[in-house]
């Protein structure tokens, strides 16, 4: 997909924690790990993490939005988009 972004797109499927602040009964906590999909532009990589953009902006400021930053101890699957860039 041609977008005229530097940063490649990417798909990761990770595990984040579930967390509840109210008091509850012990025996009625029932969490879980939740398993999330992020989309977004790469924008950041290393042996520890991907952090990923849901917006680019296209101005000469090159900023990024909505950024998440995803252990990669939490990723399941992680799917790059190749660039030419």
């Amino acid at each position: 997909m041609e977008h005229g972004v530097k940063y490649p797109l990417a798909s990761v499927l990770w595990r984040d924690s579930a967390s509840d602040g109210s008091w509850s009964d012990p025996r009625d906590v029932q969490r879980r790990p939740s398993l999330c999909l992020t989309v977004g532009f790469v924008v950041s990589e290393g042996d520890d993490h991907v952090t990923l953009a849901a917006s680019v902006g296209l101005s000469e400021a090159e900023e990024v939005a909505n950024t998440t930053c995803i252990p990669r101890e939490c990723v399941v699957r992680y799917e790059r988009e190749e660039t030419d860039a």
